[in-house]
């Protein structure tokens, strides 16, 4: 990963927590950082097609993950993902 070009989101300890056990994630996660891609690999991550991860992802890198996805939120809240109840289509 080119250091020059890299987001500010690598010096993070989310970062750095999950780049150690698992840093072909850790840098897809900063090659799309401030891309509507990453929102969706990182639902994937920790959601319902991310079944087989959950199984092999510790508690801490779990844990990784989800603040990753909220200081994403947080620095491009136009891509944030917005869940919508069924029932507030009414």
């Amino acid at each position: 990963m080119n250091v020059e070009h890299a987001p500010p989101v690598i010096q993070t300890l989310a970062f750095k927590t999950l780049a150690a056990g698992f840093p072909h994630i850790a840098r897809r996660i900063a090659l799309f950082w401030g891309h509507a891609e990453l929102v969706a690999y990182l639902r994937e991550l920790q959601g319902s097609h991310g079944e087989l991860w959950r199984d092999r992802f510790t508690p801490e890198v779990l844990s990784a993950i989800a603040e990753l996805e909220i200081a994403h939120d947080r620095a491009f809240p136009h891509l944030a993902h917005v869940d919508t109840d069924f029932w507030d289509t009414f």
